[in-house]
């Protein structure tokens, strides 16, 4: 017998369509999950444990995927709030519908693929989708056809949260994304829509390979490592997104061998670099504002061609405005002003920037000691006059990303408590021998999951698991893991010395910090297979084979920061986000070797390492001005002198010859590196612009 149940309009009302407090979603895109009259639907509530299962309103099934292959094309299943701990597998066109985006809750147990969506025409609404396996090609949501809508779902812990491959007419709206390795994952895909979303703490908020004609609009795209990344793509539009607070060493939009993509009316406000582009052309970037960014605003370089840069405010940045090598600009009607280096920097390029307001009638500078925006020194290929004699009216973005965007915190159980074994008497989740030896009663319960002595933002249940390493809970403990891609260099590695490392846990120790660096002897630290030149797709994989080792629930995320050195990656070195809060870093030890001669590359490892390593600590651009400064390694410029007395590695003046931060102790200039150290931040990452 065929149990199907035919609504009544009063079911209107139970499947009306919720959306985000932060979404503005235009009618055109909206899907209503209004059902009609006579329309089949199937319920699924995880509450009736005893049955019978017959997909009826007063006898739902309890699992979904009962209800889904019971159904047949065009039916609507109807999911009550609860927990539904299965996998999804859809292979007709079906509208699936979750009584409540934040209760209706489809965990996939570490299994590889928590829901796949292989039909065409199938709608996904109102979920919330966690726990999917932790190994490259796991996700929250598959998608292996065409014509998919997801509305209102939330997608956190999982190792890409939306992965479409091959795939066309995709829309994602109204939706979180958080705490995923990748958030949504386009290979190959066509004419897809992004609106109204929240993508935040990922590793690679939206990463684009070979996709062509993506809209993303609307969207709320902060605090990942990269906000987006675009390889090898073409037509890519992005409008009235903001893009901010992404990874200092890291940054908002990263474009790679891609062509035709425009960024307007957007806000990329206090990230790393504002927008990269490389090897790319006809990029355009326009009434949009580009604020607050702590290195380069806009960084072009590698043959570069057709790039605009037009009606934009480009102000208030740490360093950099415009950073141009080996490229073709157009920069025309921005206004540039206090930009702290420069407002553009040329290298090898023609840059066409008439037009512009540089902060003074006389135009921009070129010394740095008036008001006006200065440009490179050589300014035969940096064509600034005529220039506008008041601030351009019409440049800059149309809106306040205040006034529009809500921010939503990490799910309550994205951290994980650590399983410890013995006996626990009064189940603190702490066993009594540990409570026992560090005088803790293991008869009366303590809060262990907040409770931090030392303040070395390790609590009570991670210094029990690191005990057996000397983890003390009354003084502070750092763990590092190294790990280290073979060379292609025969004779050389990229593994740090045992005697360099020493060097460091013995810098530590002077402050009362125990330093624990694992290169292979307590549980981590190994040699990972050659890799030739890689970007940050490739980075962010080997985060989760190499450090994670495939395991969501890995308890060395939270306890270790991360290092990977290797000959060559995306970047000489920086830190980066390789899933959620800023915990690991990169060198390029060949590339650092070839570019220092005058260096061991031993000591450029460890020095590079130590570099970094405070970046993962929280030491910023952001707290002091000669952090991270290119100006201050060149006696021509006035931050080499300004900064000469800061005597440290995160000067880049000293960063290969000093294997130390600076105590503040040096003079005018200098910074207490050591009374800044931010012992939470690798696990609390936030990039709030300072007041």
């Amino acid at each position: 017998m065929n149990y199907r149940y035919y609504t009544s309009i009063t079911l209107i009302v139970i499947l009306a369509f919720s959306v985000p407090g932060q979404a503005i979603l235009h009618d055109e895109y909206r899907v209503s999950s209004r059902v009609p009259v006579m329309e089949i639907v199937w319920y699924v509530d995880d509450d009736n444990t005893l049955g019978p299962w017959w997909g009826t309103l007063e006898f739902p099934y309890q699992h979904i995927q009962d209800a889904i292959d019971a159904g047949s094309a065009q039916d609507t299943i109807y999911v009550f709030s609860g927990l539904y701990q299965e996998t999804l597998i859809v292979t007709i066109p079906l509208k699936i519908l979750g009584e409540d985006m934040n209760q209706t809750i489809i965990d996939g147990e570490k299994q590889p693929q928590v829901v796949t969506l292989a039909a065409s025409e199938t709608i996904l609404q109102n979920f919330t989708i966690r726990n999917s396996a932790g190994c490259d090609g796991s996700a929250g949501v598959v998608i292996t056809t065409t014509n998919i809508t997801i509305i209102s779902c939330v997608i956190y812990r999982t190792e890409t949260a939306i992965y479409a491959q091959n795939s066309s007419h995709v829309v994602v709206a109204d939706c979180r994304i958080i705490a995923n390795g990748d958030g949504l994952n386009f290979y190959n895909a066509t004419d897809t829509l992004l609106i109204s979303c929240y993508i935040a703490q990922n590793g690679l908020g939206v990463h684009l390979t070979g996709a062509d004609n993506i809209s993303i609009s609307q969207c709320f795209i902060h605090l990942n490592g990269v906000g987006a990344f675009i390889k090898n793509s073409s037509n890519i539009n992005f409008s009235t997104c903001a893009i901010s607070n992404n990874c200092d060493n890291q940054g908002g939009v990263f474009i790679y061998g891609s062509h035709d993509v425009i960024i307007t009316d957007c806000n990329l406000i206090h990230n790393g670099v504002g927008a990269k582009i490389e090897s790319s052309y006809n990029i355009s970037i326009m009434h949009s504002n580009l604020q607050w960014n702590t290195h380069f605003t806009v960084m072009v370089q590698r043959q570069c061609e057709e790039i605009t840069i037009s009606d934009n405010d480009i102000s208030n940045n740490y360093r950099y405005g415009l950073h141009i090598n080996d490229a073709d600009l157009i920069v025309h009607n921005n206004n540039f002003y206090e930009n702290r280096l420069y407002g553009i920097h040329a290298e090898l390029s023609r840059c066409q920037a008439q037009n512009n307001w540089w902060n003074s009638v006389f135009g921009p500078a070129v010394t740095g000691l008036t008001q006006a925006d200065r440009v490179s020194v050589d300014m035969r290929n940096i064509l600034v006059f005529p220039w506008k004699y008041q601030p351009v009216s019409t440049s800059g973005s149309s809106w306040e990303t205040e006034d529009v965007f809500t921010e939503y915190p990490l799910p309550e159980d994205t951290d994980r408590a650590i399983l410890l074994l013995g006996n626990d008497s009064d189940n603190d989740l702490v066993p009594d021998w540990w409570e026992e030896k560090w005088g803790y009663n293991p008869e009366i319960w303590d809060n262990h999951m907040y409770l931090d002595p030392d303040g070395d933002g390790l609590n009570n249940p991670e210094e029990c698991y690191t005990d057996s390493l000397g983890s003390n809970p009354f003084y502070k403990d750092l763990f590092l893991e190294f790990d280290w891609t073979q060379s292609e260099n025969i004779g050389e590695t990229n593994q740090p010395s045992q005697q360099r490392t020493d060097q460091m846990i013995q810098r530590f120790a002077e402050h009362n910090i125990t330093l624990h660096v694992d290169r292979g002897t307590d549980g981590g630290g190994e040699e990972i297979p050659l890799q030739s030149k890689f970007n940050y797709d490739v980075l962010r994989k080997l985060y989760w084979q190499y450090f994670l080792h495939e395991d969501i629930d890995n308890p060395r995320k939270g306890i270790y920061h991360y290092g990977i050195i290797t000959d060559y990656g995306p970047g000489p070195g920086f830190s980066f986000i390789g899933w959620y809060h800023h915990d690991a870093f990169c060198l390029s030890a060949q590339g650092l070797d070839e570019s220092n001669p005058l260096y061991e590359r031993d000591q450029l490892i460890l020095t590079g390492s130590m570099h970094e390593l405070g970046h993962t600590l929280g030491l910023f651009a952001d707290d002091h001005g000669g952090n991270d400064n290119r100006a201050a390694v060149k006696p021509r410029y006035m931050d080499y002198w300004l900064y000469r007395n800061y005597k440290s590695c995160m000067n880049y003046r000293y960063t290969w010859n000093i294997l130390d931060y600076s105590d503040g102790s040096h003079g005018r200039g200098d910074f207490d590196d050591w009374g800044a150290l931010d012992f939470m931040f690798f696990k609390n990452t936030r990039y709030d612009i300072p007041s």
